[in-house]
């Protein structure tokens, strides 16, 4: 556009994918004993259906605007978006809570019965992910005879959160509900098959609600995370010829990283207690899922006493049954609140991160020889924000009581020994200087000698290394 002064770029797609596994795993018992000495005997095999719905858009716009013959500028901007949706469902078949003489099978690994211990275990997930960033790349080059100035800056917004109520209207969990006192017959076809197929024998029916405990949900998944980039350099080159022709070049840039991390999801733990009162077994027996448990991608199956397969909770009719009846839902926070504790103290993190450097460079050439030598100065400024936390002397002294770990085992302890002063800043800061350099000889045109020598200094970012800690 414009006479060729304006050139302009948009791209713009949008990516579905669905895929599906059905991933088995499994632990065995290895302790032979004197009576028995089978080498391998399984304790555990577990089946995680997950299939995966990735969405993907992502929209690039490039402008380039020649302003005169010196003095080019240009601007990137990309918006990205992601959502993944992965409704998780795994059963997990526990062959005994003992010892693992109780399992009976001479060859355990093709064929085997569970002892009456044995346990059935369900756990359906709904994992909610969603994605965003915002990028803008500014650009400017300036040319003029010897002389080279370039500038380019960056800025970069991302945001990832995981929300499969708000986003699904589906909890996160059901906190594996279990069926206790379970016996049955599991068999496959030769050791590299996953074509279990189990047969209950004994116990409550693995296929009813009703045989089932543990009424505990997550409600919602609560993790959090953003990201902000920004960056920008300043870069000239000069071309000098008093004595020997030198390339000159010397820029400056800096680096800034703000990094936020948040998980209250066991903030979002709760108890299932219909009139204050938390049921033993069966909460879930009127949820079940209409899509039924299968293990038929795998070859396999899964019979219970009735002939029907695993029950599986509805995360969705859960879902609902909270949004609607919230005051039949108790919070639950844990042993000495440690739910509460992890969800406002320990997993909430502030980072910032500042990296400063500048540089100057010269390269010449004489005869064959062509030498270059650098230094650059690079400075790296950290501050992390943290809870100013009372000593367990001082909430002692409060009234509130602390553990052995030193933190405060009830929520008003934690509110006074984490929360109740402003947040800390604690920083760090430390500088390089990296020199550089090299000699090459151009021995024949088609044969170079190189020598060289340089500093530098290499690693991943703070939170790729420690997390957010």
């Amino acid at each position: 556009f414009l006479d060729k002064s304006l050139g302009v770029v948009l791209n713009i797609s949008e990516s579905n994918v669905y895929q599906e596994a059905l991933i088995t795993s499994s632990a065995y018992s290895t302790a032979t004993t004197a009576t028995d000495t089978r080498p391998l005997v399984p304790t555990t095999l577990n089946f995680q259906w997950a299939p995966r719905f990735n969405k993907r858009f992502a929209t690039t716009l490039t402008t380039d605007y020649r302003i005169n013959p010196y003095l080019d500028v240009g601007l990137v901007t990309i918006y990205n978006y992601v959502d993944l949706w992965t409704p998780q469902r795994t059963v997990i078949f526990n062959s005994s809570t003992g010892a693992r003489s109780q399992v009976v099978g001479a060859d355990p690994l093709l064929s085997f019965t569970s002892a009456a211990s044995g346990t059935v275990q369900v756990n359906p997930v709904a994992v909610s992910k969603m994605g965003e960033t915002f990028t803008l790349i500014p650009r400017a080059l300036f040319k003029r005879g010897n002389f080279e100035l370039e500038a380019k800056g960056a800025y970069s917004d991302s945001t990832s959160w995981y929300d499969p109520l708000g986003h699904r209207q589906s909890i996160r969990d059901t906190n594996s509900p279990t069926a206790t006192g379970i016996t049955y017959r599991a068999q496959r076809s030769s050791l590299l098959s996953s074509d279990w197929k189990f047969t209950q024998i004994a116990g409550p029916d693995i296929a009813l609600g009703s045989s089932y405990s543990n009424p505990t949900l997550t409600a919602n998944d609560g993790r959090f995370g953003r990201t902000v980039l920004f960056s920008g350099e300043l870069i000239g080159t000069l071309k000098t010829h008093q004595w020997l022709p030198i390339t000159w070049k010397s820029g400056i840039k800096t680096r800034q990283q703000i990094q936020k991390f948040e998980d209250d999801q066991l903030a979002k733990r709760y108890d299932y207690a219909p009139g204050g009162v938390i049921p033993a077994r069966g909460a879930w027996d009127a949820y079940r899922s209409p899509w039924e448990y299968s293990l038929a991608m795998n070859d396999g199956s899964a019979t219970s006493l009735s002939g029907a397969t695993v029950f599986m909770p509805n995360l969705r009719a859960i879902g609902d049954l909270y949004n609607n009846s919230r005051a039949d839902f108790r919070q639950n926070w844990g042993t000495n609140a440690d739910n509460y504790y992890q969800s406002y103290v320990a997993r909430r993190r502030r980072y910032y991160e500042r990296i400063d450097a500048g540089f100057l460079m010269g390269t010449t050439k004489f005869l064959r020889f062509t030498a270059r030598a650098g230094l650059r100065w690079e400075e790296t400024s950290t501050e992390a924000s943290e809870a100013d936390t009372r000593t367990p002397a001082e909430v002692r002294a409060a009234g509130f009581p602390v553990s052995a770990t030193g933190i405060a085992t009830t929520i008003p302890g934690i509110d006074y020994q984490f929360l109740s002063q402003p947040r800390v800043k604690r920083t760090g800061k430390y500088d390089n200087l990296f020199p550089s350099a090299s000699l090459k000889y151009n021995v024949a045109p088609n044969l170079d000698l190189h020598f060289g020598y340089s500093s530098t200094i290499r690693r991943p970012s703070y939170v790729n290394l420690a997390g957010v800690w």
